[in-house]
């Protein structure tokens, strides 16, 4: 079965784009977990094949504040506790600006530029 997939995690900004090079960027403080896919969680959940899978036409771009590593004890081991999200309380935020590679420096006019 089609499972959540092709997460990137410690990252600082990401982005997505048209070839034109207009998209959107995420970034935080904090390094966070994204994907960005042409498949919908809804499809994935009730796909039961990987073949089976339609490419939608537009990219979904999750931002999450962490993962557990991969791994539930269903078929094998159970996961290593450095592996687990167990934290119960946390405070995460990110900014969402819209991006134009076409501009000079789009980090810095989106806000995105770190500080020194």
């Amino acid at each position: 079965r089609p499972q959540e997939n092709s997460a990137h995690v410690d990252t600082e900004w990401a982005a997505v784009q048209t070839l034109t090079g207009q998209g959107v960027m995420a970034a935080s403080d904090a390094t966070f977990t994204f994907n960005a896919q042409h498949y919908s969680a809804r499809q994935l959940t009730e796909t039961r094949h990987d073949f089976e899978l339609k490419r939608e036409a537009f990219t979904y771009f999750s931002i999450d504040y962490k993962q557990s590593g991969c791994g539930s004890n269903s078929c094998g081991p159970a996961l290593a506790e450095k592996y687990r999200l167990s934290e119960k309380e946390f405070e995460f935020s990110f900014t969402l600006a819209p991006l134009d590679t076409s501009e000079t420096d789009y980090f810095r006019k989106a806000g995105l530029a770190k500080q020194s």
